[in-house]
């Protein structure tokens, strides 16, 4: 059984986050961010914000989410 991100109606395999997570990855890393950077962050609850925290964990950067209250 394969892990699999189910968020409403969507559901969405591992294989295709993990390319989403490589995405964003690269680009935070066209960036300029590094290891032990901050990645500070304002995203609704959907997968988009599942994958900019991996992306920042794959950098080895802290994903820093900002709550827009």
């Amino acid at each position: 059984m394969a892990a699999t991100l189910v968020f409403a109606d969507r559901k969405i395999v591992w294989t295709a986050f993990d390319d989403a997570v490589q995405r964003a990855a690269s680009g935070l890393e066209r960036l300029g961010v590094e290891e032990g950077d901050v990645v500070c962050f304002m995203l609704r609850n959907e997968p988009a914000f599942l994958e900019v925290v991996f992306a920042a964990r794959r950098l080895g950067a802290y994903p820093c989410p900002i709550n827009w209250h």
